[in-house]
């Protein structure tokens, strides 16, 4: 062996593949595959390497290890539980898994990575289609498996990802979501106050004049409630996962907000901190079964007499709109529900501040008042 020599002679010990170690002192341990080539790994101690050559070999016996003839069953399973656990929120990754087991396994989990052609993925979203999948879950099984698939391009699995050159299908639009006009907002409002305890109020109060989320809304802390400067501050969010209720970040950066509060919201939240006994932290609605409680609104708008109740979600809606009737720009509009703007532009604006968020929330109390009043008119009349 000369001096030029990149590596000393490799070493047998027990067990499959060789050790061996660089001049550097770096060691290396090397194994083949059934189906081709190797797969190294290295430490700077043996001790380190040691663990990592157990991972190696837990792959490959798994066929993670094994490149392109990999499965995509294999790897897929391995991407999730390895790659995504540690990228993804709770339940980002559950949706994942569904859709990973329900749809993309069964129909290309038995094709070899290096196997996989555009054309497949093709047929496969034509079967979803065929089988009348929207075309929003077709999107959302091809975000998820590009994905997965861009990863083991990534670590050389393959050359190329085949969703690179398919497109998925495009969208037809979301469906039109009725909202409650200011006049059914003030009505069921009214009809709470009169009806219903103070949790209850506060609870639909900060869902129809605060636009706070489901999830955002049940994840609310009392910590986050500012009396002082009369705003809601957005940190967290509930989530159901694996059979118990957790909290995790809201659903985007900019869902991570202050939210004024305008004359009606803050007199409802605040009865109910005072009639639960003024509490500095905890939760202020949940843990609760989303379920649950969205039987609940639903119910307490027939009985206020709704012709047409509307979801959940549509509170944010109708948060929205009243906005928008109230002449609130758009910006702030989606500063205060925490929403992406669709215009690429308006992605980078500065966000606006709280006291421009606070003016936009007292139009819409100024609307809501006058719609009160007349409907209390109409009562005493």
């Amino acid at each position: 062996m000369t001096d030029d020599d990149h590596r000393t002679r490799p070493r047998r010990r027990r067990g499959e593949g060789t050790y061996w170690t660089r001049p550097n002192g770096v060691e290396v341990f090397t194994m083949k595959l059934d189906g081709g080539g190797t797969r190294s790994v290295s430490a700077p101690t043996h001790k380190e390497l040691l663990k990592k050559v157990e991972k190696l070999k837990s792959e490959v016996a798994r066929g993670v290890g094994a490149g392109g003839a990999t499965k995509l069953s294999v790897w897929g399973r391995y991407w999730l539980d390895e790659i995504c656990t540690t990228r993804v929120k709770p339940t980002t990754l559950q949706s994942h898994r569904s859709k990973m087991e329900q749809h993309i396994i069964p129909a290309l989990g038995q094709r070899r990575l290096r196997d996989i052609k555009p054309e497949h993925v093709r047929a496969f979203y034509a079967d979803l289609a065929e089988r009348e999948y929207s075309t929003a879950t077709i999107r959302q099984v091809h975000v998820i498996l590009s994905r997965c698939l861009k990863v083991a391009t990534m670590e050389g699995k393959i050359e190329r990802n085949p969703c690179d050159n398919v497109e998925p299908p495009k969208t037809t639009g979301p469906p039109e979501i009725r909202r409650l006009s200011v006049a059914e907002c003030a009505t069921v409002l009214a009809w709470l106050r009169k009806n219903r305890e103070p949790k209850e109020v506060a609870r639909w109060s900060v869902a129809l004049l605060g636009g706070l989320r489901q999830g955002e809304a049940l994840g609310l802390d009392w910590e986050h409630v500012d009396w002082a400067a009369r705003a809601i501050h957005v940190r967290q969010a509930q989530a159901y996962v694996g059979g118990e209720y957790i909290l995790q970040t809201p659903k985007t950066a900019r869902s991570v907000r202050s939210v004024p509060m305008m004359n009606d919201l803050y007199a409802d939240l605040h009865a109910y901190w005072v009639n639960a006994g003024s509490p500095r932290k905890g939760l202020v609605f949940g843990p609760a079964n989303t379920g649950v409680d969205s039987r609940k609104w639903k119910n307490h708008q027939r009985l206020a007499r709704i012709a047409e109740p509307v979801s959940v979600h549509s509170c944010r809606k109708t948060t929205g709109s009243m906005l928008s009737d109230a002449g609130v720009p758009s910006r702030i509009i989606a500063d205060i529900l925490g929403q992406e703007n669709p215009e690429v532009t308006d992605a980078h604006y500065i966000r606006t501040e709280l006291d421009i968020r606070r003016k936009g929330i007292d139009k819409v109390g100024k609307l809501l008042t006058k719609a009160t009043k007349q409907i209390e008119k109409k009562d005493a009349s």
